[in-house]
């Protein structure tokens, strides 16, 4: 591998390149593009504890509101949670 597309932004694509095609070998092509997919999507995603601006989450809201499943990440983890006005009252010792 000599260049890398621009996509591949900060990730360190070289490496997961050659994981992949290793992993893969001579497997299905479809599989392996979806992998690199996959892989893309959770390298570049804001790690836990990681600050955002206001600005940085609501782009994050809208961008994530525009996929066809919002609700889970490419591994099928949630990406996020609904929490009722009761549920937070609660956890904030506010009313009831």
């Amino acid at each position: 591998i000599k260049t890398i597309p621009a996509i591949f932004g900060r990730l360190q694509a070289k490496e997961m390149i050659y994981e992949i095609i290793e992993k893969w070998g001579k497997q299905n092509l479809k599989l392996v593009k979806e992998e690199i997919i996959i892989r893309m999507a959770c390298r570049s995603a804001v790690m836990a504890g990681e600050e955002l601006t206001i600005a940085e989450m609501n782009n994050l809201l809208r961008e994530l509101s525009a996929t066809q499943l919002p609700f889970t990440c490419p591994h099928g983890r949630p990406t996020m949670i609904k929490v009722s006005v009761e549920e937070l009252e609660k956890k904030f010792r506010r009313k009831g």
